[in-house]
């Protein structure tokens, strides 16, 4: 038995939430109240320090250890700020693609995600391609992407001239 005039105390505060649901931009520290330095840190992800970086969602948890062999445990679940948006749709309207959304739109051609070249100036919800080829949009809403729509095959056709 280890007894300590120093009992401690752990507690993990959320630094930074994770902003998008997916991601890994979270943040925690510990805090102790009392104990004996030097700490021992034992993340359930394996990291050893007060400060805890790209986690995702879920619950994290930490073991402290302070120089009296004092053990305290604690546990916090982290929540994503904001959903993704809806991966979205492409409709094709007399040679112009559509989306429907009305903000954070961006236009792509190629294949997601290894061929994919951004569009400049392609942020609206409708779209006219200058030529033939594969087209994708995403969405962005509170700074969260979309997964890309599925790749739309345009192709252009001349029209003939009557006469």
């Amino acid at each position: 038995t280890v007894t300590s005039a120093n009992s401690m105390t752990a507690t993990i505060r959320t630094v930074q939430d994770v902003r998008c649901a997916g991601g890994t931009d979270g943040k925690v520290v510990v805090a102790l109240s009392g104990g004996r330095a030097p700490f021992i840190y034992n993340w359930t992800n394996g990291a050893s320090d007060t400060l805890v970086t790209k986690l995702p969602e879920g619950e994290i948890g930490v073991t402290v250890t302070d120089a009296d062999k004092c053990v305290s445990s604690a546990k916090k679940v982290l929540k994503a700020q904001y959903p993704l948006p809806a991966r979205p749709a492409i409709t094709d309207i007399n040679g112009t693609l559509r989306v429907e959304a009305t903000a954070g739109v961006q236009w792509y051609m190629g294949t997601p995600p290894s061929s994919a070249a951004v569009l400049a100036d392609a942020t609206q919800p409708t779209f006219t391609p200058f030529t033939s080829g594969s087209y994708f949009v995403i969405v962005s809403e509170n700074g969260c992407a979309s997964p890309p729509s599925a790749v739309f095959a345009f192709v252009l056709t001349a029209v003939e001239p009557v006469g």
